[in-house]
């Protein structure tokens, strides 16, 4: 739990700075613990899972060069 808490601020900051800045990103949420193989090394499941997450963002849907 603590490792989450740390990990949601950090990546809140990182949102945060390229929002800002006006950078496109895709930024999935964690999994599940049952998808991690420790506190941050996601088992093969769990990779699976983030790509099917990315893979459905509007951010992938486009080409690069529609972005910015």
């Amino acid at each position: 739990p603590s490792s989450r808490g740390r990990f949601s601020k950090l990546k809140a900051g990182m949102e945060a700075w390229l929002q800002d800045h006006k950078v496109p990103y895709a930024a999935p949420p964690a999994l599940d613990s049952g998808f991690y193989a420790d506190a941050s090394h996601p088992l093969a499941r769990g990779y699976k899972r983030l790509a099917e997450t990315l893979a459905e963002q509007p951010f992938f849907a486009t080409k690069a060069e529609d972005h910015p």
